[in-house]
């Protein structure tokens, strides 16, 4: 056995890594509906001004709280002093929370800027200001929000209107600007705001075929090294092709862009260093891979240290109420290298200049030139303008000793300092671990070219292909019992069901992890080949062995396509729409509860169980080719969108050997087979320990249980010493999570103590016919279905999750109870409250395990999601592990016995022996009311009572883990945890 589930890993491992390399992915969020606030009217016909001006100001004060500043003194403000530093650079949007009031900063330098970007459109006026036809409307808003609403409301000291409200009196340079948008073209328009405020804007709008943002217009005076009139009319993606690694948050960006609401602007700070004091400033300040070459000593010994500045901008984004376009907008700030050395900063600045060679935008460090100055800014020692960095250790030695062996950045070498090195190789496969998944790359740019029509052809893949396995499943646990009792080995049940809940549990955490590396539709396809192979040996089998062999492979494509279809649902929805459209895939239920056991009924009766099983050889892959289609066409329409520019996976440029050896270790193969051992040496001997000859003592049950204790030391020092553990204990910690698992692990554990054997307590004790044995072991699944999506339209408006898990925990001791009570015989009372039972197990079932699910969900990063999840289900499966552990080794051990104790009396020795291994002949052979079926029905409930109160017994820890759990207020966006990795 343990071979055999040796050679199923290495066939996991190796079909994952010659999976199919495609990108896939996801897209964004559904179109935005249309505004529901007034449009302002900035239509091509004119307007009376008055008319104009008081919409606008109607529109604007409704969406936005502007803060006045009646006591400002724009003389006796000093510039904003923002230190950005950081040890290591990581790209990222870096959000903070702005207010609508800080649209604008206004300081001491106000008239001297206004002054010089005048002359400066005087003299660019054709780069630093431009607009495509659909960027009108976007100017003539701005402009009208700015000069008739925020100017003078924030700034009244140095703002004021007219009496009529027509016209913006400057205080400060004496201009007067007309309010109304319609009295200039678009040109004036940019012109008056270019000398009226210091910030630069650009103006965006969703592209209405694409749904990416594409700049429409633009006002930058102050350029940082580019020419801003060629980012006109470019997405997102364009204009930051230059940036280096600007793929890991491209799709971040536009996702967020989507969802920016009005009157909740945003800000972030972008820093570097610039070897002059210009403001203009259209080359020079970045450098291209290219360029790194054609620089000479000449270049890196001319700099003027005392003319170096750090070079700041604080940037806004803000959303339009009236056309929705996003204005962003930012205000430069330069400070002298002597500054930040007399704030005692410079040891600070110098780390942050070393982190841009770290951290996860490989080539950011030759892109603010610092090839260029780097050495310059370390080693200069000028009389007059001292070195800043002089106040540091690192500063008494030269620029590449000093970063050699940096604590701070440990990957950094002799070779990077080189003044003619482009760039560090590459990082070894170790530390590609540290970089967002591609996986999540992947998934996260296309969630941000999703449509609605994307998002009803993959929920509709999603439902049939759920619809599929849930069908086999049903069929096949009905199955089950007829496939092993036809080996004559009916009670290795609980054997098979403890082996394939073991390798499901190992299977979710690396599935997930499959996904991250490789992709969501290739992880379809990964299941459809177990699910096909494993099928094809139980339908095949002759021996209960190659039986069980088949459920193991089997298993493993149903896990995979169950965690994949709850990682997609996690990937696209929200956190208050999760639990709703969670029950997607379970929506099948509805309907199968009713027909599963006709169609049971009906396949036995003109075949036998193999072929029964054999038919989803077919029928799943066939099933799976609808949502395997809808990924595939999403896929390619975002990369012929080019959102997937730049999202090149690192571990595509590894060679062979050094991808192996990162698959290995991102895997954690070692902690699979730990994993495996453990759970399978522990569980499965005490399912095999019983029957009428006992063998606790034997070597096959009590080798195996010596090594599954030696393993767990084994396996819990290899998860705290791998880089990459199966079992993510740090992510462990918040209650939010370990109260999620464990509610996961309870659930499972108590529910098997009833329905490891329901289907044969159903026929045999209670001589339920085939058809409504199938029907009654499928209420918990049907009610929980109808109470869960119930549920979670209930959820969607009251945005709380703990109350209902807790109730339902609650409730389903109270089913525990009643199955205490109704647990055998064939009158109507007794059949009636196995039901009422059932109903109400199955309605506590539909309150918890999925909002304890989507309560983990919303409290982890995206990047962690599917690896959690995966541990979620895992843990479900070690439930159903234990579960299925200790209800067979309760029937193995108390079944046989009181068989033969109320079966001795009929002089027949073999009587037992015979109802313990076939119970379904055996019970068509006695029916009720003769002696030996009673015997049977008496023994049968003697069991089941014992495992129904040990099932109640462990609700006690289920609702005490729910207790535990976090209450937070769900939310629309896709988790209430931010990545910070891609913001």
């Amino acid at each position: 056995m343990s071979l055999m589930i040796g050679v199923l890993l290495i066939l996991l491992l190796v079909a994952a890594t010659v999976a199919g390399w495609r990108l896939s992915g996801r897209s964004p969020p559904p179109h935005r509906p249309a505004s529901p606030y007034p449009h302002p009217s900035f239509n091509d016909k004119r307007e009376k001004p008055g008319i104009a001006k008081q919409t606008i100001d109607e529109d604007i004060n409704n969406e936005v709280k502007i803060e006045p500043l009646h006591d400002f003194s724009w003389q006796d403000t000093p510039p904003l002093q923002l230190r950005p530093f950081k040890p290591k650079y990581h790209i990222t949007m870096a959000i903070q929370t702005s207010s609508p009031s800080e649209l604008i900063i206004m300081d001491k330098n106000y008239l001297d800027r206004v002054t010089a970007r005048k002359a400066i459109l005087a003299s660019h006026p054709k780069v630093v200001k431009g607009y495509i036809p659909s960027g009108i409307t976007p100017i003539r808003e701005l402009y009208a929000y700015l000069m008739a609403t925020y100017l003078p409301t924030r700034y009244p000291t140095m703002f004021s209107l007219s009496p009529d409200r027509t016209t913006l009196h400057n205080k400060i340079t004496s201009c007067l600007s007309p309010v109304s948008p319609l009295d200039l073209p678009p040109d004036e328009l940019l012109s008056t705001l270019a000398t009226t405020i210091e910030d630069d804007i650009f103006l965006l709008l969703p592209d209405p075929a694409t749904g990416l943002h594409r700049c429409v217009a633009f006002l930058c005076c102050h350029p940082s090294g580019f020419d801003p009139s060629t980012k006109l009319d470019q997405t997102l993606a364009g204009i930051h092709g230059p940036v280096p690694s600007y793929g890991k948050i491209g799709a971040s960006m536009e996702k967020f862009f989507s969802k920016l609401e009005v009157g909740k602007p945003v800000k972030r700070v972008n820093w570097g260093l610039q070897t002059h004091k210009e403001l203009y400033t259209l080359s020079g300040n970045h450098i291209d891979e290219h360029e790194v070459d054609s620089l000479t000593e000449e270049d890196r010994e001319g700099i003027d240290i005392c003319q170096t500045r750090l070079r700041v901008e604080l940037q806004t984004l803000t959303r339009l109420p009236g056309t929705r376009g996003i204005v962003f907008s930012f205000k430069t700030f330069l400070y002298g290298l002597d500054e930040i050395r007399g704030e005692g900063r410079g040891e600070e600045l110098a780390v942050a200049v070393e982190g841009l060679r770290g951290g996860n935008a490989k080539g950011m460090w030759v892109y603010k030139g610092g090839v260029r100055w780097g050495e310059r800014v370390y080693t200069s020692r000028a009389a007059r303008c001292p070195v800043i960095f002089s106040l540091g250790p690192r500063a008494q030695l030269p620029f590449a000793m000093a970063t050699k062996g940096s604590d701070d950045d440990p990957t950094t070498d002799r070779a990077e300092s080189s003044p003619t090195t482009k760039e560090a190789p590459p990082l070894p496969a170790a530390a590609l671990s540290d970089e967002k998944s591609p996986g999540v790359r992947r998934a996260e740019a296309l969630a941000s070219v999703l449509t609605k029509a994307d998002y009803v052809f993959i929920f509709f893949g999603v439902f049939i292909i759920a619809f599929a396995y849930g069908l086999d499943g049903m069929l096949r646990y009905a199955y089950q019992p007829n496939a092993t009792a036809s080996f004559s080995k009916h009670s290795l049940l609980a054997t098979v069901n403890v082996l394939r809940s073991v390798i499901a549990a190992a299977a979710q955490p690396t599935s997930a992890r499959i996904a991250d590396i490789f992709g969501r539709v290739e992880l379809v396809c990964l299941s459809v080949f177990f699910y096909t192979l494993g099928t094809v040996l139980e339908a095949s089998s002759q021996n209960v062995e190659t039986f069980a062999t088949g459920a193991l492979i089997y298993q493993i494509g149903y896990t995979m396509i169950i965690l994949l279809l709850e990682v997609i649902i996690a990937d696209i929805t929200t956190t208050r729409a999760r639990l709703l459209f969670s029950y997607i895939p379970n929506a099948s239920f509805l309907v199968l509860t009713w027909v599963s056991g006709n169609i049971s009924s009906a396949v036995l009766a003109v075949t036998t169980w193999r072929w029964a099983i054999g038919m989803w050889c077919i029928i799943y892959p066939v099933c799976a080719m609808p949502l395997i289609i809808s990924l595939l066409v999403t896929g390619r329409r975002a990369r012929r969108s080019h959102v997937m520019d730049g999202y090149v996976d690192p571990i595509r440029a590894l060679p062979w050997g050094k991808f192996c050896a990162y698959l290995f270790w991102r895997l954690d193969v070692i902690g699979i087979i730990l994993m495996i051992a453990v759970f399978a040496l522990l569980l499965v001997p005490v399912t095999l320990a019983g029957g009428f000859q006992t063998s606790w003592t034997s070597a096959h049950v009590l080798g195996p249980l010596i090594a599954g204790f030696t393993a767990i030391p084994l396996f819990i020092g290899w998860q705290l010493y791998t880089p990459q553990p199966l079992v993510p204990f740090r992510l462990m910690k918040d209650r939010a999570v370990w109260a999620a698992l464990g509610i996961a692990l309870m659930l499972n554990w108590a529910w098997y103590m009833q329905g490891d054997y329901l289907y044969s307590v159903l026929v045999v004790a209670f001589d339920f016919d085939v058809m409504t044995a199938t029907r009654v072991s499928s209420f918990y699944t049907f009610f929980s279905v109808l109470t869960g999506t119930v549920l979670g339209f209930v959820v969607y408006k009251v945005r709380r999750l703990k109350v209902f898990i807790v109730v339902g925990t609650c409730l389903f001791m109270v089913a525990f109870g009643l199955l205490i009570k109704y647990r055998g015989d064939t009158d109507m009372s007794s059949r009636a409250g196995v039901v009422g039972a059932q109903v109400v197990l199955g309605i506590a079932g539909g309150m918890f395990p999925y909002p304890a699910q989507a309560s983990l969900q919303v409290a982890l990063k995206h990047e962690n999601l599917a690896v959690m999840t995966g541990l979620y289900l895992a843990t479900y499966n070690l439930g159903s592990a234990f579960g299925g552990a200790v209800s067979g080794g309760i029937w193995t051990q108390v079944l046989p016995n009181q068989l033969a104790w109320r079966m001795e009396g009929f002089n027949n020795e073999t009587l037992a022996t015979s109802a313990y291994g076939n119970p379904f002949a055996f019970a068509k052979q006695y029916p009720v009311g003769t002696p030996e079926r009673q015997a049977l029905i008496d023994s049968y409930k003697y069991a089941q009572r014992l495992l129904t109160i040990t099932g109640i017994c462990l609700c006690v820890p289920l609702i005490a883990f729910a207790s535990t759990l976090r209450n937070p207020k769900l939310n629309d966006e896709q988790t209430l945890k931010e990545d910070e990795p891609a913001a």
